[in-house]
């Protein structure tokens, strides 16, 4: 459901406490979503180690699938899930969505 992935994306966004953590989280987060432009979706890369395991571990650390429907979710949410978390992001319509 869009609202929880919403909830998870403004948690990871305020759980930077201090302007360093801040600085260190945008880098990573748009370098990761520079891999994901160009088809690189990953867990392994350096900013997951450095940045990104603490939020990976939250869901088990193997997440390779995240299916959302019910509603629309914002395609810059969508890209930011497969960079933080390097799986892939789908979102399902059901007939009510597609009428």
């Amino acid at each position: 459901v869009p609202r929880v992935l919403n909830r998870i994306y403004d948690k990871v966004q305020t759980s930077t406490q201090t302007r360093f953590k801040r600085l260190l989280l945008n880098i990573a987060v748009n370098r990761k979503l520079a891999e994901v432009k160009q088809g690189i979706i990953r867990n392994n890369s350096v900013w997951d180690k450095l940045v990104f395991s603490k939020f990976q571990q939250v869901t088990g650390g193997k997440l390779k699938l995240i299916l959302t429907g019910a509603a629309p979710i914002s395609p810059s949410i969508l890209m930011f899930f497969k960079g933080v978390f390097g799986c892939h992001v789908v979102e399902a319509y059901g007939q009510t969505e597609c009428t």
